[in-house]
């Protein structure tokens, strides 16, 4: 069973450029279960930014400000279910949502 991770930046940009970073590190290790690899292709395959929809095919997305509501909603929904092992967001998804995480890091939030 997966813990979840959400990850901070301070900017969009970093985030989506973070989670990037985290799925070329782990290399299709987050996705090696084939329900979550499932799941989160169907998740994918709804999302209209292409470069969230590519994270989230390797175990990984991002929240921000810039995504759209229904992006926003999807990715909130695969973490909170389960089945999106890791998330990096900006701030201010810790001031306005309740998602369940066992582990946060803190990166350039200064």
């Amino acid at each position: 069973n997966s813990r979840p991770t959400m990850v901070f930046f301070n900017s969009r940009e970093n985030a989506a450029k973070g989670a990037e970073e985290v799925a070329r590190q782990a290399g299709g290790v987050l996705v090696q279960v084939k329900k979550t690899a499932r799941a989160l292709g169907v998740v994918a395959s709804r999302c209209a930014d292409h470069r969230l929809a590519e994270q989230l095919r390797r175990g990984v997305g991002h929240h921000h400000a810039g995504l759209s509501t229904e992006d926003k909603r999807l990715v909130e929904g695969a973490f909170r279910a389960g089945e999106l092992p890791i998330l990096c967001s900006t701030v201010g998804l810790a001031q306005g949502v309740n998602l369940p995480a066992h582990l946060v890091v803190l990166c350039n939030t200064c």
